[in-house]
């Protein structure tokens, strides 16, 4: 590692923006703690390809912010080259292609490829200065133009380029601190719907859901979340012939008559049955969609398991479709889930995942 002067670094635009309140945090565990994680930079040259004694920021943003606003004048570095990015590519990509990563893992190797890759090839960041007048407008690709990060990295790996892009948005969302607690948790860095919980919260937020779960006062970030909603849901309403019956108690009186609340009773009655009512289609709809889920996962498992070739490629755009659909009823609709059919599903995938390690292995063998 390497001490370099800050006024040195040059930060590219970037994509992801700097959030202020991670700063703030980082700044305060860097003036406790010093800073444990270097920054990442490359030499930057001049046109003849000779280094000006500049480095051009890979990784680290949020932790070059909050150095500076300690007032720090010099930071930790470690300094890449060309030739040790294609190194590192190589070894992600080799770690990728196994089985022994789980969820956190994946997403953790998948962002530094990110960050690695557009180092690389700069030209590929999103929102990145093409050709077109004036360096404005759309430019014509070329033979010679490289492929973006998710294109490349789904080919070599075997992916697709959806789940490679949301890996990547669950480790660059949990903060490094976040990440470092539960990476012993298997419930949570194992778990994919975890993670995304994980990730849609704040810094804070994280903190304390991921401290629900190890004191035991949630079973996962998912019901943290669920318990943060109910109480900060409002009360239901009394009803008006309620109302009216406590006001003529306060008078020492009956009510004048006993048909005054009925229009309001009606409605309100009126509404909660089509509550309940779309409730139980909302069920019916993901039962169904339930045993659809399990009648395609026990195909794709006695596919998998009694052949070495590949399974049917409907079959995987089947799967692919199936499980969107699952994962975007999730997210919509996600109090739709019983704990228990949730569990259920958990149970299952980690099964079929588990099937896939052993054949992976028998294979290797």
């Amino acid at each position: 590692m390497d001490t370099l002067p800050i006024e040195f670094i040059i930060v590219s635009k970037r994509l992801r923006q700097v959030r202020p309140e991670a700063v703030t945090a980082l700044a305060q565990s860097i003036r406790e703690l010093g800073l444990l994680n270097p920054i990442l930079v490359t030499p930057e040259l001049a046109d003849n390809g000779q280094e000006i004694g500049l480095f051009r920021l890979v990784a680290g943003h949020h932790r070059l912010q909050a150095c500076k606003q300690l007032g720090m004048t010099e930071i930790g570095a470690n300094i890449v080259t060309i030739q040790t990015v294609d190194q590192r590519l190589a070894e992600i990509d080799e770690n990728l292609c196994r089985s022994e990563l789980n969820h956190l893992e994946r997403a953790e190797h998948l962002a530094e490829r990110k960050s690695l890759y557009e180092m690389k090839y700069p030209e590929t960041r999103h929102g990145a200065c093409g050709g077109g007048k004036n360096g404005i407008g759309i430019r014509e690709r070329t033979e010679n133009d490289k492929m973006s990060f998710s294109v490349d990295t789904a080919q070599r790996i075997g992916s697709t380029e959806r789940s490679i892009q949301r890996d990547v948005r669950r480790a660059n969302n949990i903060s490094q601190e976040v990440r470092d607690a539960i990476r012993d948790v298997a419930s949570i860095s194992d778990n994919s719907l975890e993670l995304d919980a994980l990730a849609s919260l704040e810094e804070p937020d994280q903190k304390a859901a991921v401290r629900s779960v190890l004191d035991g006062k949630a079973r996962s970030i998912r019901e943290v979340i669920r318990q943060q909603e109910e109480a900060l849901r409002p009360a239901p309403e009394q009803t008006r012939p309620r109302q009216k019956q406590e006001e003529c108690e306060d008078q020492n009186t009956e009510p004048s008559s006993a048909s005054e609340g009925t229009p309001d009773w009606k409605r309100r009655a009126k509404d909660a049955s089509s509550q309940v009512l779309a409730q139980k289609e909302r069920i019916r709809t993901l039962n169904q969609e339930r045993a659809t889920l399990k009648d395609r996962i026990k195909a794709l498992e006695f596919s998998m398991a009694q052949a070495a070739a590949a399974p049917r490629p409907d079959l995987l755009s089947d799967l692919e479709k199936l499980l969107g659909n699952f994962e975007r009823n999730l997210q919509e609709t996600p109090d739709s889930f019983p704990s228990d059919l949730l569990d259920v599903f958990e149970n299952r995938f980690m099964d079929l995942l588990l099937l896939i390690k052993s054949i992976n292995r028998q294979r290797d063998q």
